[in-house]
C-alpha cells in the first residue's frame, strides 16, 4: 500500500513536520474554492505559522482543495499513471486514506468515467482549478490485478476465491447494487488491468470510461481486442462483458477476437486460473472455453453460482438446478458464509439443502444481532430444528434475544 513520505526538517521529526504541515494547510485552505492549492512555493513567499507552536513553516508537500471542501496532500514522486491529456498521483486526506487524484487538461466528453464513478461511489466530482487544470479523485482501490497475479502464485483454492470475487464484482456492477441512481451498468473494457485488490482482499473495478447502461445492444465497437467476441456491434453488451470476464479468469493460448485471430504470449502468467486447474475439472475447463470468441447466453451470476460448486466439489446437475431456481439467494447466502468465516464445503452444502430456510434463519439472527459465527453455524448445523425452535418462540411471543440465544439447549 503505497503512503505518502515525510521527512524531518531542521530541529523536527517528520512526525513533527506532518502534523505541522497539516495544521497550516488546513487554515489557509479553510474556506477557499475547489482547485485551490498550497505548495512548498507558497511557503517560500508567504509566512505560514503553526499556531501550536508559533514556529513559520517551510511545506515539504502540495495541498489541494477537493470539490467538497476537504484538503488533499499529494505525494511527491512515485506517479500512477500518465498519458498524453495529464497523470494520476497518489493523494492522502489528513485521516490517512488514501486516494488517486487524476490530473488532466481536457475532459472527453463522450467518455462515462467520472459520471460512472461518481455514481457507483468510487470517485468525487470533478472540479477545476484556474489554470484550466481538470481534478477527478478516486478511492486508492490497490494494485491491478495483473500486477497481483504476477506478484503472487495462487493455490487451487485462491484461484477459485479471486475468481468469485472477480465475479461478483461484474454481477454487482450489471445489476445496479451500489448505483446511487439504482443504474445497471455494463463495463465494456473488462480485462485484468480494470480490476483492482486492495489490502484486505476485496475486488474492485476501475475506468469505466466506456461503460454504459446495461440494457440493449452495442451500438460502436468498445473494449481491447484479445477480451473481445468475435461480433461487437449489435449483441447484447452484458454479452459483451462476460466475455471479457471469461478471458480475465482464463485466457486461451489461441483464440477467436473481435475481426481477428489472436494468440496469448506463453509467458504471461496475468490470468487467474491456471492450466493445472482446468486440467483437474473439465466442467471448469468448458465454463472458460472462449476460443472461438462467441456469445456464451451466461450470465455474471450462474458463473459465480457454477464457480462456488466447483470450488467445494459440490458440482451436479441437480445442484446447479437447485441454485438457479433463486441464484440470487445462493449468492447472499455464501457471502454471508465468507463473511463468518464458514465458506466450508459441509455449510455450502447445508445453504444447498435448504436454502430458503438458511436465508430465513440468518435473517431472524441478523434481526436479533446474533448473525455472529458461532450461532450461525448452530442454525447451519440443524436448520430444521432451529427453524422449528424459533417458531415454536415466535408463537409464544418469545422471539427475542434472551431466548434465541440458548435455542440449540432446545434441540429436538
Amino acid at each position: 500500500m503505497p503512503s505518502v513520505v515525510w521527512e524531518g526538517e531542521e530541529n523536527i521529526t517528520a512526525v513533527e513536520q506532518q502534523g505541522a504541515e497539516w495544521r497550516v494547510a488546513e487554515k489557509y485552505l479553510a474556506g477557499k474554492i475547489p482547485g485551490a492549492q498550497l505548495t512548498p512555493k507558497n511557503s517560500q513567499k508567504i509566512e505560514l505559522i503553526d499556531d501550536k507552536t508559533g514556529r513559520r513553516i517551510y511545506l515539504t508537500h502540495c495541498y489541494l482543495v477537493g470539490a467538497e471542501g476537504e484538503v488533499f496532500v499529494k505525494s511527491n514522486g512515485e506517479i500512477l499513471g500518465e498519458g498524453s491529456s495529464g497523470r494520476v498521483i497518489f493523494g492522502q486526506t489528513i485521516n490517512g486514506q488514501m486516494w488517486a487524484i487524476k490530473e488532466s487538461f481536457e475532459i472527453d466528453s463522450d467518455s462515462q468515467e467520472g459520471k460512472v464513478a461518481c455514481d457507483l461511489g468510487k470517485a468525487k466530482k470533478t472540479f477545476k482549478d484556474n489554470s484550466s487544470k481538470y481534478y477527478q479523485v478516486y478511492q486508492f482501490l490497490g494494485i491491478s490485478l495483473d500486477q497481483y497475479l504476477a506478484q503472487n502464485t495462487l493455490t487451487k483454492e485462491q484461484q477459485y476465491d479471486l475468481a468469485i470475487k472477480v465475479t461478483q464484482a461484474v454481477y454487482h456492477l450489471h445489476t445496479g447494487t451500489y448505483s446511487k441512481e439504482k443504474t445497471s451498468y455494463a463495463h465494456l473494457d473488462l480485462k485484468p488491468e480494470n480490476f483492482c485488490i486492495d489490502e484486505k482482499g476485496t475486488v474492485h473495478l476501475i475506468d469505466y470510461g466506456f461503460s454504459e447502461p446495461l440494457r440493449g445492444e452495442l451500438k460502436i465497437a468498445k473494449g481491447t481486442l484479445g477480451y473481445t467476441p468475435v461480433v461487437l456491434c449489435g449483441v447484447s453488451k452484458e454479452q459483451i462483458d462476460v466475455i471479457a470476464l471469461l478471458r480475465t479468469l482464463y485466457l486461451p493460448r489461441c483464440f477467436k477476437t473481435y475481426k481477428a485471430d489472436d494468440s496469448r504470449c506463453l509467458d504471461n502468467d496475468q490470468w487467474i486460473f491456471s492450466d493445472i486447474t482446468l486440467l483437474e475439472n473439465e466442467n471448469l475447463k468448458s465454463l472458460l472455453d472462449t476460443k472461438n470468441g462467441e456469445i456464451k447466453g451466461i450470465s455474471a451470476l450462474e458463473i459465480i453460482c457454477k464457480l462456488i460448486l466447483f470450488r467445494y466439489d459440490l458440482f451436479s446437475e441437480i445442484n446447479l438446478q437447485k441454485i438457479l431456481i433463486y441464484p440470487e439467494r445462493f449468492e447472499q447466502a455464501y457471502q454471508w458464509l465468507v463473511a463468518l468465516g464458514l465458506n466450508q464445503a459441509k455449510y455450502v452444502q447445508h445453504v444447498l439443502t435448504d436454502p430458503k430456510r438458511f436465508e430465513r434463519a440468518y435473517q431472524w439472527l441478523a434481526a436479533l444481532g446474533l448473525n455472529q459465527t458461532e450461532y450461525v453455524q448452530q442454525a447451519l448445523e440443524s436448520l430444521e430444528t432451529f427453524d422449528l425452535n424459533y417458531k415454536r418462540l415466535k408463537a409464544l411471543g418469545l422471539s427475542q434475544m434472551a431466548y434465541v440465544q440458548p435455542l440449540r439447549a432446545m434441540e429436538c
